[in-house]
């Protein structure tokens, strides 16, 4: 099986991953990845997001290589690039997500059915911003359940109408710009809520049946 190792690279964070596949790790440093050496304090191996780097041994490299190396020591035996890609991507939130699509032609990761200018619509992503609002993006989230994820647009599109027609209310009788950029954005939220409701029913009445 292989995966995408660069989108993997572009997600994972070294101290997060560090962190979970149970290294020792102290703020902004670890354990020695490869154990080349044995310190008593964790300060010798720095983490950034992208990259590992030991002062004592000189020992460096990425997300995947920091695993490979790690699982290499602890276990006395190579593991390869593609294990080392299914360790961090279960970290990320399921490694089913980072295989490359023409690999797993039998089970290809679906789509959400909802675009990203309508989640940034409904506050789930920040228009132009690199990392979405939630800790998982909702991709994975649609990929392991989908009844949560129409759930989670669900509520977030009732949360986002109630909150247009307050700010109508405040605005007075008086027609306005803003009020009619109110008036615009209410319909998409509720095109969106009901959409959301459709799917769902879709998708109970196929796992039924």
């Amino acid at each position: 099986m292989r995966y995408d190792i660069e989108r993997i690279k572009r997600d994972a964070d070294c101290r997060i991953v560090a962190a979970s596949i149970g290294m020792k790790v102290n703020g902004q440093f670890c354990e020695c990845v490869s154990g080349i050496h044995s310190e008593t304090q964790i300060n010798h191996c720095s983490l950034t997001k992208e990259y590992y780097h030991c002062f004592s041994c000189g020992d460096a490299g990425d997300v995947v290589t920091m695993v490979r190396k790690y699982y290499e020591n602890i276990l006395a035996s190579p593991i390869s690039i593609a294990e080392s890609c299914k360790i961090i991507g279960d970290v990320l939130g399921g490694h089913e997500y980072y295989r490359r699509e023409e690999e797993d032609s039998r089970k290809q990761v679906e789509e959400p059915p909802f675009l990203r200018t309508e989640l940034e619509l409904l506050g789930f992503v920040q228009p132009n911003y690199r990392e979405d609002i939630l800790p998982i993006k909702m991709e994975q989230i649609y990929s392991r359940s989908k009844e949560f994820y129409y759930q989670l647009i669900r509520e977030k599109a009732l949360s986002e109408a109630k909150r247009i027609r307050i700010l109508y209310q405040i605005l007075g009788d008086s027609r306005t710009p803003v009020k009619d950029a109110l008036v615009d954005r209410y319909k998409k939220v509720k095109e969106i809520y009901l959409r959301a409701c459709d799917r769902s029913k879709e998708e109970a009445q196929r796992e039924q049946g």
